[in-house]
Parts: C-alpha cells; structure tokens; sequence
C-alpha cells in the first residue's frame, strides 16, 4: 500500500515522463518582467459600530476576529480598508507568460488569464511574493463560504475583499501582461 505522499511522488514522476518523452517547444532565452502592487479593499467591517456587535455573535471565530480588528483599531486608531497585492508578469522568450499572485487564488483567475493570453502558453502561479489567504472570483464571493470569506475569520484581516476584486486583479494582469510583450 503506498502512502499518499508517495501516490503523489509517483503521479509528478509520471507527468514529469510524460513531458520529457513528449514533443518540446524550444524557448528563445530572453525574459522580460514587470510588477505591479495594486490596492484591494476590504468590504470590512472596518469600524467600532460595525466591529462590537459582533462580540455577542454565537459564533466563535466571529467574535474572535472582532476581537481581534478592534485590538487593531485600538493599536493603530483605524484599519486598512485596502491590501497592497502583488501581480506580476515573466515573459519567456515569445512563447511563455507567467503570472504570479500573492495569496491561493481560486482556479476562476486561471481560467480567466489562460483564455485571454492562451491556454498553451500562459502559467498562473499564486503564492508567490506574498501569502495571506485566499482570493476569491466574482463567482466565489458571491458564493459565500470558506474561500469567499469566511477564512478570514482565523486572521487580523478585516476581509473579505470587496466586491471588484477580481476586476482590480485583471486590470493589474492587463498593464504587467502589456508591459512585458
């Protein structure tokens, strides 16, 4: 019986196979980058009137991360209502683009990105320059539920993230992705 972590090791060797043995693109080695910190706000709650209510909800991670903004708010005299967010973009040569994300986007920005800049030759990474929680969709917010905000409950963040995130990511995409071409 194999262990998960060596079903996995197994898979990756066999995709890693898969690929050696296929037919490669050559990359021509020349790299172009360009970065860009975009601000995204926070649908809150952000202040003392929306915060103490909150301290005699039943649930406990609410309370808790109620708790935890109105240290903040005490701390600092206010909370950040936006997020300096990290998008980036790596151009391989003329044939690759790879765009990296702050945080786990949900796989809807993927999707997105790919069907814009072209499936064969688009890379979306997330967790690169920075990790903090998730990023959620237009669809994923509307959603609700953990990736939609509620995991914001076990940090100091005043998410989730207001309603034109993903319109805010995309317009970051567009400027990185028209500077490397």
């Amino acid at each position: 019986m194999l262990f998960r972590s060596e079903r996995y090791g197994a898979t990756l060797a066999d995709a890693v196979d898969e690929v050696l043995n296929g037919r490669m693109k050559l990359v021509t080695p020349s790299l172009k980058t360009a970065m860009q910190m975009v601000d995204l706000k926070w649908a809150g709650p952000l202040t003392r009137q929306d915060l103490e209510p909150r301290l005699q909800l039943k649930n406990e991670r609410a309370r808790g991360h109620a708790a935890r903004l109105l240290k903040v708010l005490e701390r600092d005299g206010r909370i950040a209502d936006t997020y300096s967010y990290p998008v980036q973009a790596w151009r391989l040569g003329d044939q690759v683009t790879v765009f990296t994300f702050g945080g786990e986007l949900v796989v809807d920005f993927s999707l997105r990105f790919k069907k814009l800049y072209g499936h064969d030759t688009t890379w979306v990474a997330g967790y690169s320059n920075d990790v903090f929680g998730y990023i959620p969709s237009h669809r994923v917010l509307k959603e609700g539920g953990y990736e939609g905000g509620e995991a914001f409950l076990f940090s100091s963040l005043p998410g989730p993230f207001a309603g034109d995130v993903e319109d805010r990511i995309a317009a970051a995409v567009e400027r990185v992705a028209t500077a490397v071409k």
